[in-house]
């Protein structure tokens, strides 16, 4: 009973190291970004199971620079930017300082996603909502947004 256990236990651990592997190799495919870690950005899945990636603009412990996507043209669009207290530096003061982005064009027709608020949406996407989100896309030291303007639209894929 007892070798049988053990070989169990082995036998979950390979398993487990071979799911680890097969993440890692996964986020090395993203759309655009061949090598996200070399460019200090964390992937992983966001809306509609669509990729994304995510860092601190600046990370101060590794003095690397996130080098997101351009916004829109890559087929990445910004869904989240906050405040986030592990990527303020001794010292600092709070701000949007993190930011998560996902890709939209593999998405299928009729997706919605929502994104931070902008002027600019993708081509075959029609803004169908927005709202006004103090945890989301923006820093409110008050927790309430100036004027209660909307800073989160909702987006719906129509071609």
């Amino acid at each position: 009973m007892k070798r049988s256990r053990s070989m169990l236990r082995l036998f979950f651990a390979a398993a487990a190291a071979l799911c680890v592997q097969s993440g890692a190799v996964r986020a090395q495919s993203l759309p655009g970004i061949p090598d996200p870690a070399a460019v200090g950005l964390t992937p992983g899945i966001g809306q509609n199971g669509a990729p994304t990636v995510s860092a601190c603009f600046y990370n101060y412990r590794t003095k690397v620079i996130a080098g997101f996507p351009t916004q829109i043209a890559s087929g990445w669009i910004i869904t989240n930017q906050r405040n986030n207290p592990d990527c303020i530096p001794p010292g600092g003061l709070p701000g949007p300082n993190w930011q998560e982005m996902t890709y939209f064009r593999d998405m299928p027709l009729g997706s919605s996603i929502s994104a931070c608020w902008s002027f600019s949406w993708p081509s075959n996407w029609q803004p169908v909502g927005y709202s006004s989100d103090p945890s989301r896309c923006g820093y409110y030291p008050g927790g309430q947004i100036p004027g209660a303007q909307p800073n989160v639209a909702f987006l719906k894929r129509v071609q």
